[in-house]
């Protein structure tokens, strides 16, 4: 630093001073790995964090789907498009009674979930916007539910799922729907046991009436 000619021996040994600080200062900034990014690096930086932050994301929903895949006694994909948003609610509804649940998910999430849990025939299903039902209990009910409400709207097609680990195509699904659901049919065996005791009443009844009678 130049000394000032107007300025006394003192003040310009302050300005030195001064200036060696700084300068210190500056080396240290520099020396500590600090980088200084401009604004169109501070944008990349943040667009690519953002796309890891995405990839994770993903995984994560993959993962997650093809785990409720491997969890679910039936799955159910159909397409919805077309519906509106009153109607679409009142299905979930339907669905949900009927022990299941309706999730809308993009087509590459759903369909990698399919693959990684070896449903690749599912996966080829997944074309265009579809809704997947997922029950972890029940089979018939889902099934029985999105085929009574799609007679009704038409918008609604049933393209095929999973039953009990097994790819099935929707005609597959609409037989399961069209069969009797579970409470029917314990009381369509209730009904055949009380039949067959009745008749095996009748006819016992009838073999001690014979007997009276011949003696």
């Amino acid at each position: 630093i130049l000394a000032d000619v107007n300025k006394g021996p003192l003040e310009n040994a302050r300005s030195e001073v001064r200036h060696n600080n700084l300068n210190d200062k500056v080396d240290l900034r520099l020396g500590s790995g600090i980088e200084v990014l401009n604004e169109n690096e501070v944008d990349a930086q943040v667009a690519k964090t953002e796309r890891m932050t995405s990839l994770k994301q993903k995984e994560v929903a993959v993962n997650e789907t093809a785990k409720r895949i491997a969890d679910s006694k039936v799955v159910i994909a159909f397409d919805y498009q077309g519906l509106t948003v009153e109607k679409f609610e009142t299905l979930r509804r339907d669905v949900r009674k009927a022990g299941g649940e309706i999730v809308v998910l993009k087509n590459n999430i759903s369909r990698r979930a399919a693959v990684a849990s070896g449903h690749e025939a599912f996966a080829s299903q997944l074309t265009g916007p579809k809704a997947i039902v997922f029950s972890g209990n029940e089979i018939v009910a889902p099934a029985k539910a999105v085929y009574e409400f799609a007679k009704k709207n038409d918008v609604v097609k049933i393209s095929g799922g999973i039953v009990e680990g097994a790819d099935v195509d929707g005609a597959k699904i609409a037989e399961l729907a069209t069969l009797p659901s579970y409470e029917t049919l314990l009381t369509q065996l209730a009904a055949g046991m009380l039949g067959t005791v009745s008749q095996l009443a009748v006819g016992l009844q009838q073999i001690i009436e014979q007997l009276e009678a011949n003696n």
